[in-house]
Order: C-alpha cells, then structure tokens, then sequence
C-alpha cells in the first residue's frame, strides 16, 4: 500500500516539479521518517516503479518516470491539463527556435 501511495503521489506530480524532499514523501506515506521513505523509494525503483535519483546529502529524489497505471476520470482530465499546458508552453517557445 505504501508503494501505491508513492506512486500515486509521484504520478500526480507536474513534471517541473519532481523534485521531491524525502520528508514530504514520509508525510505523506504516514512514515515515520526520511529514512524510511527512501527505503520505499529504493523498493520502488527496484520494482520499476519509479525511476529517479536519490541525493541522501540534500534529502531529494529527482524523479524522472513513474510507471503509468490506470487512470480514473479526474486523473485523465488532470493529464489532460497538463497536456494543454505543455502545449502552450512548446507554442510559446516555438518562435523563439525559428
């Protein structure tokens, strides 16, 4: 369950944003510390759930993949916002590269 929890709140993440304390990540999962969430963490990349790296000294994972799962309607919509963005942000860009 604590492996889905990471997931799930990984995967709800925006890109831009994977930076990730491990104290956030044992709050989240109810663990009783950083040190344990990156035993988690470390689980779940082992799994191939999560890929990323761990900085111990700075107390971050920088992820780089989570593993997609199935969707419910508000995470489709969700992605689907994120999408819009993505594309506004390359639209924005695109005259710059020409």
């Amino acid at each position: 369950i604590t492996l889905l929890c990471l997931v799930e709140y990984l995967f709800s993440l925006p890109p831009e944003k994977r930076l990730v304390p491990l104290d956030e990540i044992a709050s989240r999962a109810k663990l009783a510390s950083r040190e344990e969430a990156e035993v988690v963490i470390m689980k779940a990349m082992a799994q191939g759930m999560v890929k990323g790296v761990i900085d111990q000294v700075a107390g971050v994972i920088q992820v780089s993949w989570v593993q997609p799962r199935v969707l419910t309607h508000d995470q489709v919509r969700g992605l689907q916002t994120r999408l819009d963005q993505w594309s506004q942000k390359l639209a924005s860009i695109s005259p710059l590269v020409h």
